[in-house]
């Protein structure tokens, strides 16, 4: 077992081994780190010459181009976390033929893993944030083979995510490939997640869960979890009450390596990096109409020509990248490493999710301040944008 500081969880190891010893195991967390069955290990060495952390990319360069903006359509901006351009990139791949991976819900709502979709309708899966860490399951093995099939795939993840694929296809630049990465706080507890829902969300909505919204109020300057149960119940709450969004935002859970990701800053990993446009009023303010903003990183000639394509079905315009990313600490910073983050191992499987939350989670200081400037940003948007 490696140190958990040098294991993203991306699982390339565990697809890439010859010889299938390694297996992906949850920890107290829920996080997922492999496990090496030291019988059938043949010390090729292939394990570490796929991982990420080890290899961080040495090259650092600025994108070829920054775009600010949203799609056209009304309905995709709806169900998306900003302004709606992942789907516009994966519907042009499908179009083409091709497949797209990303990050789904499990059908209980419980957990979140990377699949695949060759459809136009089953892109609504991957649309919308899901604030916990996806199993990979062996999407990295599936993608290769789409690759030599001769089909155009759109893999999208986080920045580790992207770079346990790059490695695990030894660095060849498929022309068929076309990588996004999306900016990321870093990957809370699965087992917190799946607690949340199955002892807190389920048993107050008196039934299964049918749909879970990480983002419910897109556009807005804080948090907002939208749950219905089978029964019709509601659940909504934001940031500053919600008890998953508490500890979250706390810092308590994440995964060890995000403390000290290796995937932030300007190395190249994939060919597009989408992320909210946090601070987009501090430079460009007429881009914000309240329904969420995409920033757009373009790397390499490739991302350019898949951008050409869709930007006719987009409002926006090209942004300065300094400004761009000033509002946005997680494209370069890593988030501090809370000291409670020691002990909420052992009360994982002892304490309610209340409890939790009282223990680990952000204290009411930071609610009354969030609180009002969510009250502030919709007065302001009821009045400007009249």
């Amino acid at each position: 077992m490696v140190s958990k500081t040098e294991c993203c969880g991306c699982s390339a190891c565990a697809q890439l081994c010859p010889q299938k010893c390694i297996t992906m195991r949850e920890d107290k967390l829920g996080f997922l780190y492999p496990e090496v069955n030291e019988d059938k290990c043949v010390n090729c060495g292939l394990c570490e010459k796929t991982c990420p952390v080890l290899h961080k990319p040495e090259k650092e360069q600025l994108p070829r181009k920054c775009w600010g903006g949203y799609a056209d359509s009304e309905k995709i901006r709806k169900e998306s976390s900003s302004g709606g351009l992942f789907t516009l990139f994966a519907e042009s791949i499908i179009n083409d033929g091709g497949v797209v991976f990303g990050a789904r819900l499990s059908a209980d709502h419980t957990s979140v893993f990377h699949d695949m979709v060759e459809s136009i309708d089953e892109l609504c899966l991957f649309r919308g944030s899901k604030y916990v860490q996806s199993n990979m399951n062996d999407c990295y093995t599936k993608a290769k083979e789409q690759l030599l099939l001769g089909r155009k795939v759109l893999f999208s993840g986080t920045p580790c995510q992207i770079d346990g694929l790059r490695l695990f296809l030894n660095n060849k630049n498929y022309l068929n490939l076309l990588t996004i990465e999306v900016i990321c706080h870093g990957t809370p507890s699965p087992k917190l997640y799946k607690k949340y829902i199955q002892q807190y969300i389920e048993e107050k909505l008196k039934d299964k869960v049918k749909t879970v919204n990480f983002r419910d109020e897109v556009g807005s300057s804080i948090l907002i979890m939208s749950i219905e149960a089978a029964n019709g119940k509601k659940y909504r709450k934001d940031s500053t009450e919600d008890l998953y969004y508490r500890i979250f935002l706390n810092d308590t859970a994440l995964r060890e390596s995000c403390y000290q990701c290796p995937s932030k800053g300007l190395y190249y990993r994939a060919d597009i990096t989408l992320s909210d446009f946090w601070g987009v009023d501090n430079y460009y303010s007429e881009l914000n109409d309240g329904k969420g903003v995409s920033l757009v990183l373009l790397h390499n000639d490739k991302a350019v020509k898949y951008f050409e394509a869709i930007v006719d079905k987009c409002t926006g315009h090209e942004v300065d990248f300094e400004k761009s990313i000033s509002g946005n600490m997680a494209f370069f910073n890593s988030y501090t490493r809370n000291e409670l983050r020691d002990s909420i191992e052992k009360d994982i499987d002892v304490l309610s999710i209340g409890k939790l939350a009282k223990k680990y989670g952000l204290k009411r200081e930071y609610k009354i301040i969030k609180a009002a400037t969510h009250t502030l940003y919709k007065i302001y948007y009821s009045v400007t944008k009249k």
